[in-house]
């Protein structure tokens, strides 16, 4: 499978991700952790153009941020993709949180969603405590 691409101003192909914010909240007194995903984020994309044989770390790793996640125009039908895994990676790993019972507690992580082609997501990593303001682009 070949990566979705995304297309820049001057029709250069560019490998692209997704990051999608997901919030972990626990209460104070309870042993459970509540999820939250914010349905914005951004698209990532590569510095230097895609070529399927490129070794260059500018053309496959998709790290500045090009634009707001709902203006990509793959928006309507990536999302809902995208979310679903997140979902499922929440499902997988939930069980290994395990909140303070004695306090509130807060994390925020940043999840990078790629789409190929087909539009099948790959879960390429998940950050703790993110960058999130536009001050902080890369």
């Amino acid at each position: 499978a070949n990566p979705m691409l995304f297309y820049h101003e001057d029709r250069t192909p560019h490998k692209f991700n997704m990051r999608i914010y997901v919030a972990a909240i626990s209460f104070k007194g309870e042993a459970k952790v509540h999820w939250y995903i914010y349905h914005g984020g951004y698209v990532g994309k590569a510095i230097k153009p895609w070529m399927p044989m490129s070794t260059e770390k500018e053309a496959q790793i998709s790290r500045d941020r090009a634009k707001p996640f709902r203006e990509w125009e793959g928006f309507d039908r990536g999302f809902p993709i995208m979310l679903d895994c997140v979902r499922e990676m929440l499902v997988c790993t939930s069980e290994k949180f395990k909140p303070p019972s004695s306090k509130a507690a807060f994390e925020l992580f940043g999840t990078d969603i790629m789409l190929d082609d087909d539009w099948r997501p790959f879960l390429l990593e998940v950050n703790r405590s993110p960058r999130v303001l536009d001050m902080d682009r890369p």
